[in-house]
């Protein structure tokens, strides 16, 4: 997104990320086996949350652990997940201690929690990471084949998707590899990080906007709470310190890049910039995270300009519009005390 502004005004962008997704924990190898169902009190109240069913199930937390109850509200597992995901062909992805597995519809787990990633079953396979290798397990965790790619983003149409080389491609189901584009985001991290430092000393680019002190050095973090009243969402928040460990977090640029457990997306910034940022948790009770930054648009600028890329992973509870988690970055012209309508937008969970 691009917007341009009139010279001599001092502008905050304010972003704010209302229940994203993360995942938390210690690293560390885990093996778990779950009963074959558990009974549980049918009533909503003993859940903090529930979601909309997808595929026979909703996913529900208590105490910010993740379950899924079925379409007779019975929950099939105690509510012991750090993550998870959605039921896909019979199967959920969960997770404990960083560690991802599956439990089938009887919340019996049939892949242990032992892999640093997973996808989705759509067919009979999918993808995991473990080890640093990208590997094709079946529904019974069983390594097919090691996956030689620098990134795999899972099965399209019986289709292996990577990226290998810089280049995005694919593996046909004759195992023939098929390159298919170079990657837009490709660029030399060093070089970007020495042209940063030397536009910073050289000229009025705001320092460390980017975050490519790989910091928050000029950014202020705030963490409150959200709340409906009426028919409007409400969030307060108040400046805390500095960032707070699990809700505002540096990311820092990887080879191969890391997928987010949820969207399933590469978290490397699509620029080619070292640094991002990510706010928020797999935690309820309607917290909220916001960062600011102050930028003094330089005196003879007329035609100042700020582009920004985000990605956002929500929970859809099924709440009403007011109450659904959101994204709001909104730019504040303090000169006029007023919001600049056109480079302010919300975005809000839905299905």
């Amino acid at each position: 997104m691009v917007a341009s502004y009139t010279p001599m005004k001092k502008l905050i962008p304010i972003l704010l990320l209302l229940f994203g997704y993360g995942v938390s924990g210690q690293n560390t190898n885990s093996r778990l086996t779950l009963p074959v169902s558990v009974e549980a009190n049918t009533s909503t109240n003993s859940w903090d949350e529930i979601e909309l069913p997808i595929n026979g199930f909703s996913r529900v937390l208590k105490n910010n652990k993740f379950s899924f109850i079925n379409n007779k509200a019975k929950a099939i597992s105690p509510a012991i997940f750090d993550g998870a995901r959605n039921f896909s062909n019979h199967i959920a992805a969960v997770s404990i201690n960083e560690k991802w597995g599956f439990i089938n519809e009887n919340g019996v787990q049939v892949i242990s929690c032992a892999f640093d990633m997973v996808f989705d079953f759509t067919s009979s396979n999918t993808i995991a990471y473990q080890n640093k290798k990208w590997l094709l397990i079946n529904k019974s965790g069983a390594t097919l084949e090691v996956i030689d790619a620098d990134v795999c983003y899972g099965i399209k149409n019986g289709i292996i998707l990577i990226e290998k080389n810089n280049r995005k491609a694919h593996l046909e189901t004759d195992g023939r590899l098929v390159y298919d584009e170079p990657v837009s985001n490709t660029v030399n991290t060093q070089q970007r990080t020495n042209t940063s430092v030397v536009n910073n000393a050289n000229t009025n680019c705001p320092e460390n906007l980017n975050f490519e002190y790989g910091n928050f050095t000029n950014w202020r973090c705030y963490t409150g709470t959200v709340d409906s009243v009426g028919t409007s969402n409400v969030v307060t928040v108040n400046q805390v310190a500095g960032p707070v460990a699990n809700r505002h977090r540096i990311v820092t640029r990887a080879l191969p890049s890391t997928v987010d457990f949820f969207g399933l997306f590469p978290t490397n910034p699509p620029d080619g910039s070292n640094f991002a940022v990510k706010l928020g948790n797999t935690n309820i009770g309607a917290q909220a995270e916001r960062i600011a930054y102050t930028i003094r648009v330089p005196q003879n600028d007329s035609n100042f300009s700020i582009k920004y890329d985000y990605a956002v992973v929500f929970q859809d509870p099924g709440h009403t519009v007011w109450s659904q988690p959101r994204f709001t970055a909104r730019l504040f012209d303090s000169a006029a005390n007023a919001y600049v309508d056109c480079a302010s937008f919300e975005y809000i969970s839905t299905s």
